[in-house]
């Protein structure tokens, strides 16, 4: 039997993301602060790219220029481009999901959610329709006449998905979103959004310290180095995960020993030989190999300087 490596959930609705010779330099010092210095990074339709890197290394300063937020240097050569187009300011093609939750604390997370629609959908029927569906689709639905004073941290933090997700980007720039939860609770919205990515299927660009976060959620982890030296390292996890473990339970049974592919199997509600991204949940993080993955990717990051 061969493992299965096609791609999870429904057909790609995000559009690819292409980076050239971006650099960018803030002002200060002798001759400014190189923050990033010609990088270059591809994000394909509706992949879910995660920049793992010390802190200073330009991995929000990145977001932020894809975001429109911030401008790169004007040097020759670079380009941003998202589905072809030119990257030239703010807009509804990108959604952006800060640290802090960022919801209008006088609204109700059902008018949180209308909010964003109102300056991209004309029609009032279809913006409360998107609202109800993407409610639901975080599970706060019950919730749509509560205020954000009344939600829990991870429920805030649902709200400002789902009036991202609302106005239907195409690529989600997520920044450390779930940084200020427990671990408790930071597990269950990372599985959360990885059920949301299957059914929606936006390019996502999400950035964090943490490795096991990364490790956990990305189809591919792209490492920066410490301040303006680029990417260092561009690791394909899914492979590193879900094929690593089915080929070891299918080693293991062609050799007489069925007991992992038949415990992956009860996990997973299917065949050992299907256990690809689509099935990624908690039950990964107790594998061997995914303790094997974090060990790598701490491994490629560059050495934290004390003092």
């Amino acid at each position: 039997m061969a493992v299965t490596t096609s791609s999870p959930g429904g057909p790609r609705t995000g559009k690819p993301l292409v980076l050239r010779a971006l650099s960018k330099t803030f002002a200060g010092g002798g001759g400014g602060r190189a923050v990033l210095r010609d990088l270059d990074l591809c994000v394909a339709a509706g992949e879910l790219v995660v920049i793992l890197g010390p802190s200073g290394c330009g991995k929000t300063t990145c977001l932020r220029i894809v975001g429109g937020l911030e401008a790169p240097d004007p040097r020759p050569g670079t380009e941003l481009l998202l589905g072809g187009e030119p990257i030239r300011g703010p807009g509804p093609d990108r959604g952006f999901v800060f640290q802090s939750y960022s919801s209008f604390p006088w609204l109700t997370v059902r008018e949180n959610v209308l909010f964003g629609l109102q300056f991209c959908v004309p029609d009032r029927a279809e913006r409360e329709r998107r609202a109800s569906a993407y409610l639901e689709l975080v599970g706060l639905k019950a919730f749509a006449s509560s205020y954000p004073r009344d939600l829990s941290g991870g429920q805030q933090q649902r709200v400002a998905i789902a009036r991202t997700l609302a106005t239907q980007p195409s690529l989600l720039l997520m920044d450390e979103p779930y940084a200020a939860l427990d671990a408790q609770t930071r597990e269950a919205q990372q599985a959360e959004l990885l059920r949301i990515w299957r059914e929606r299927r936006p390019t996502i660009l999400f950035v964090t310290h943490d490795i096991a976060e990364a490790a956990f959620l990305a189809e591919r982890v792209v490492i920066f180095g410490e301040r303006g030296t680029g990417i260092v390292a561009d690791v394909r996890t899914e492979r590193e995960l879900e094929e690593k473990i089915a080929r070891d339970a299918l080693r293991r049974a062609a050799a007489g020993d069925r007991g992992r592919a038949d415990a992956l199997a009860a996990l997973l509600g299917r065949p050992v030989d299907t256990a690809t991204i689509e099935q990624r949940g908690p039950w990964i993080r107790e594998q061997p190999e995914f303790y094997e993955l974090t060990a790598r990717l701490k491994g490629l990051l560059p050495a934290v300087r004390a003092g």
